[in-house]
């Protein structure tokens, strides 16, 4: 499903980027210093997923790891003539579970503090999902257009 998904698509010009093999080894190594898990699948593709942590309850690495965006997806690489197109695609559906908790904990909030219409208070959280969504949407296309650009020219 679509919406479920975030894509998008990278090119370059063959003459300023290293090696496909190159590009790939060093987004592996750029994911897994992020602690993400990498593998490779029957298509040539680079499949990742966040690790989970299993350590005592109150750790701090493992609240940070239940509030990942980027949990899992795929990066593509393929090479034409002249260019190189780099596809990538991540999951949302921990974007949508945090923004959806995030927004009814406001609601929640909200209602208990003040005595504002139901509608309104609707309204304001439902502003506040969709507020939730977008930024997180942003963050990790810019998070992956530093993974993918970072890895791919050539240092002159």
């Amino acid at each position: 499903m679509k919406l479920l998904d975030l894509n998008g698509i990278l090119t370059f010009n063959v003459k300023d980027v290293y090696d496909s093999f190159i590009i790939r080894s060093k987004i592996e190594s750029r994911l897994n210093d992020l602690e993400i898990k990498t593998q490779f699948n029957d298509r040539n593709e680079l499949v990742f997923k966040s690790v989970s942590f299993i350590v005592s309850s109150g750790s701090q690495r493992s609240r940070l790891n239940a509030l990942r965006f980027i949990n899992e997806g795929k990066i593509y690489i393929s090479k034409s003539d002249n260019f190189m197109k780099i596809s990538w695609s991540v999951k949302l559906d921990n974007l949508y579970f945090i923004s959806l908790c995030f927004s009814i904990g406001l609601w929640i909030v909200i209602n208990s503090l003040s005595s504002i219409n139901k509608t309104v208070l609707s309204g304001i959280s439902l502003t506040f999902f969709l507020l939730f969504i977008y930024m997180g949407i942003n963050i990790i296309k810019i998070r992956m257009k530093d993974i993918v650009n970072m890895s791919v020219y050539k240092k002159r």
